[in-house]
């Protein structure tokens, strides 16, 4: 499986316009510079807002997620009641508030923590999301196990005989599989 699975994330990837791999390349660059937008008046490091963008993300748009990011970074700072906080699902915002208070084992599972470090400029990551398998087994799976690692592994072999590291690669598949950044 993993060959043909290379093969069609190769195809994905020759299919993107240039404006997808634009935006693909410069999609985890934009995550940073929100994640540090969050951070700017020193309250809260880098590896927490992130976080928070992280632990944000599960089945959530990106433009909901940064404004949903956003806002709970300001509730916490306001010291609103994590109870209060209403957007996504609950238990992300549990998460986000825990991160925001130093605890940075919140930011768990393998997608989280992908996107947690490719944010954070890990460019050897590879971030499996519900596009993600989308583009390169045709349905959706976020599971753990054989064949996440079967299909990560894919995504690696597509994006060393493309020539791009692992995270943009993956960034630009999902661009054009998606359709669009958003």
């Amino acid at each position: 499986m993993s060959a043909s699975v290379t093969k069609r994330l190769l195809g994905h990837y020759r299919d993107a316009s240039f404006f997808q791999v634009e935006a693909g390349l410069e999609w985890y660059h934009e995550a940073a510079l929100v994640a540090a937008t969050l951070a700017n008046d020193g309250k809260y490091s880098l590896e927490q807002t992130a976080g928070v963008v992280a632990v944000l993300s599960p089945r959530v748009h990106w433009r909901t997620n940064k404004r949903l990011a956003h806002y709970v970074v300001a509730c916490h700072a306001d010291g609103v009641p994590v109870t209060d906080v209403k957007g996504c699902i609950r238990g992300n915002i549990a998460r986000a508030y825990r991160v925001l208070d130093g605890d940075l084992s919140a930011i768990s599972g393998p997608k989280v923590t992908a996107f947690w470090r490719g944010i954070l400029g890990d460019e050897t990551v590879v971030t499996l999301d519900v596009w993600a398998y989308r583009a390169a087994i045709g349905r959706d799976y976020v599971g753990p196990g054989p064949l996440r690692r079967s299909v990560e592994s894919s995504y690696r072999n597509a994006a060393r005989r493309a020539g791009v590291n692992p995270r943009d690669f993956q960034a630009i598949v999902w661009v054009a599989v998606r359709g669009s950044a958003l």
